[in-house]
């Protein structure tokens, strides 16, 4: 009895260690990407680089380590980053896709399009407020 009692603690140290191990992992890749988008966020929030330059320049960093930091989540909470992440993918998408301003006249309704940089500031000024949401998100919750 002494010995089935002495391999039932083995087993539990060895399953809570591999968990205790999981969770430290997964800590610390979370943590690595929270900097980078903690160090991030200020060009996403500032008035003095365009978004298009910005999305165009910073995505594909955040991306490779969103990827990376997906094979350490839980697989039952991946899809509540994904959908999050999906939309910063979107607005990466358009801007890399039809080129800056490509993307500037594509977010422009045509049948209300000003030619006011004010109108156009508004609209930029929406799609980095849609990618610093998706960031307090993902800072939040990680």
């Amino acid at each position: 009895m002494e010995f089935l009692i002495s391999i039932a603690e083995k087993l539990l140290k060895l399953i809570l260690g591999d968990l205790f191990y999981k969770n430290k992992i997964y800590r610390e890749k979370a943590n690595e990407f929270k900097e980078t988008l903690i160090k991030d966020l200020p060009s996403y929030e500032s008035n003095e680089t365009t978004l298009g330059a910005t999305i165009i320049q910073l995505f594909p960093a955040h991306n490779a380590a969103f990827r990376k930091l997906l094979l350490y989540i839980p697989q039952r909470k991946q899809n509540k980053y994904i959908s999050q992440w999906a939309e910063y993918e979107n607005i990466h998408s358009m801007f890399s896709s039809l080129g800056v301003f490509g993307a500037v006249a594509a977010i422009l309704p045509a049948e209300d399009f000003r030619n006011d940089p004010k109108y156009i500031n508004e609209l930029e000024r929406k799609n980095k407020l849609k990618i610093t949401n998706v960031f307090n998100y993902l800072l939040k919750k990680l």
